[in-house]
């Protein structure tokens, strides 16, 4: 969870610049996928709290409540990113436009769009421990 932490503090350096394209965006909201998938199946291994709680040395640390925690914010922050990417009738992204020329140019997105995002993004990293 450390290195996830770790990580999301800088991608919010990255959402907070004046202006900020949808793959940024939506390389966060691949990251959230990968992070959920990977925590939904630790928590289903008999015995992980445990090992998770001695790893601590701290009986007042809970690792099913920070789990709890930190899921259910990484899901608000992601389906805040996602709910930014405009999508087709088909639901997927587009992440590109065409412009008066025709030519192609990158959806953006300025901080005061990602501001709320960014605050939910704060709140997960919040939920993360600095225990294993």
């Amino acid at each position: 969870m450390r290195a996830s932490r770790l990580h999301l503090i800088g991608q919010r350096v990255s959402l907070t610049q004046p202006v900020v394209d949808a793959f940024t965006v939506l390389a966060l909201v691949q990251h959230f996928a990968s992070v959920l998938a990977i925590l939904d199946v630790q928590v289903a291994v008999t015995g992980i709290i445990a090992v998770a709680r001695s790893f601590v040395n701290d009986a007042a640390y809970d690792p099913s409540a920070e789990y709890i925690n930190t899921r259910a914010a990484m899901v608000s922050a992601r389906n805040s990113l996602r709910a930014l990417v405009p999508v087709d009738v088909q639901g997927k992204f587009l992440y590109q436009s065409a412009d008066a020329a025709g030519n192609l140019v990158n959806v953006t997105f300025t901080d005061a769009q990602l501001a709320p995002s960014v605050a939910l993004l704060d709140a997960v990293t919040a939920s993360i421990s600095n225990g294993p």
